[in-house]
């Protein structure tokens, strides 16, 4: 039988690995932990064990990819958004959205900035959005 500190080890572990799969830095590391805190918490160590299990959750399809540069074959095309900004982006998403969930995020995309998904984002569009989810955050 597990116990309580076992668990919280092994997901602690798995989201650490889930960070380094996204290249997260710690700014966006935190903003993401938060989004999972019903108290706001921006360290893992804080999560109740359901947060860290839903964080887990998320993180885990990156987790086990064995290149840092994220998932895909390699660096995404000339001129396209890079993992760690589509990952941010993702993060403060999460962080205010009334629908934190992907689907919201690809709509308020389409009808803001005329892209039907992040993975097709480019560099150029990705630094405006980036700009505008910060503010909305600070608010």
């Amino acid at each position: 039988m597990k116990t309580a500190k076992t668990e919280r080890q092994k997901l602690l572990a798995r989201i650490h690995l889930g960070q380094a799969g996204r290249g997260l830095n710690d700014a966006e590391y935190r903003a993401l932990v938060s989004s999972f805190s019903r108290e706001g918490h921006a360290s893992s160590a804080l999560l109740e064990t359901e947060e860290l299990r839903q964080l887990a959750d998320y993180l885990a399809p990156v987790s086990s990819f064995t290149s840092f540069a994220g998932p895909g074959s390699g660096p995404p095309a000339k001129g396209m958004a890079s993992y760690k900004q589509r990952a941010y982006i993702r993060a403060l998403w999460l962080r205010k959205a009334r629908n934190p969930d992907e689907k919201s995020l690809n709509g308020w995309l389409e009808s803001h900035w005329g892209v039907s998904a992040l993975r097709f984002l480019s560099t150029s569009q990705a630094h405006p959005i980036i700009s505008v989810l910060e503010r909305w955050n600070k608010k």
